[in-house]
């Protein structure tokens, strides 16, 4: 048995028909696109009646529900999240800008500027942390 209660087993999304959708629901299945309406098999046969030019009922579209975004969002989200946190880094590089030979330079061999990228920012997140040198106190 299938039912829609929360907490059910068996859980299958119900969508509205058009002309039903206050009294029915239906599975995804059940249903067929006219144009931009989504439609159940009795409707669409009352709706057809003295319009013998509409298609007929397996001749429409099967209906397909919009895929669920929520995994998209949360992955923007996250990439959001790590974007705030270097622009964060390097604007707070550009403020403090007296600081920079620490975080940039490493004065016993002049010629390596550039640490490898984890690394810097594991040095840019230690500099911002230091109350008293200019980044904020945790």
């Amino acid at each position: 048995m299938t039912t829609n209660k929360p907490g059910s087993v068996n859980q299958q999304p119900l969508y509205g028909c058009t002309s039903c959708y206050e009294d029915w629901t239906w599975p995804a299945g059940d249903l067929r696109v006219f144009g931009s309406e989504c439609w159940c098999d009795l409707c669409w046969d009352e709706r057809r009646w003295g319009f013998p030019d509409l298609p007929y009922w397996d001749e429409l579209e099967p209906y397909t529900p919009a895929p669920d975004i929520s995994a998209l969002v949360d992955a923007l989200q996250a990439e959001n999240e790590r974007l705030r946190k270097d622009a964060e880094r390097y604007r707070w590089l550009r403020e403090h800008g007296r600081y920079s030979d620490k975080v940039l330079v490493d004065h016993a061999d002049m010629g390596r500027v550039l640490r490898i990228e984890k690394q810097l920012d594991e040095i840019i997140d230690a500099e911002m942390q230091r109350p008293n040198d200019g980044g904020t106190s945790a």
